[in-house]
């Protein structure tokens, strides 16, 4: 579940709709028990953490232009 999640983000799909949302909850209950609200919050939460790690690297750059 987690690979073919990770594949999609990193296909581009950032913020799946309702519609697409079903479906990929469709498409991974084949592989276990999982909810749309799970999906959800994984993008929600991948977002996120790409978004701290880039702030972490941007800040690390800064930090070494100013030594």
């Amino acid at each position: 579940q987690l690979m073919l999640l990770e594949e999609m983000y990193r296909k581009g799909l950032r913020n799946p709709n309702a519609t697409q949302i079903q479906n990929i909850t469709a498409h991974l209950s084949c592989y276990g028990k999982i909810e749309g609200k799970n999906v959800f919050y994984w993008f929600q939460n991948h977002k996120a953490r790409d978004r701290q790690k880039l702030k972490k690297k941007l800040l690390a750059q800064m930090n070494q232009q100013q030594i």
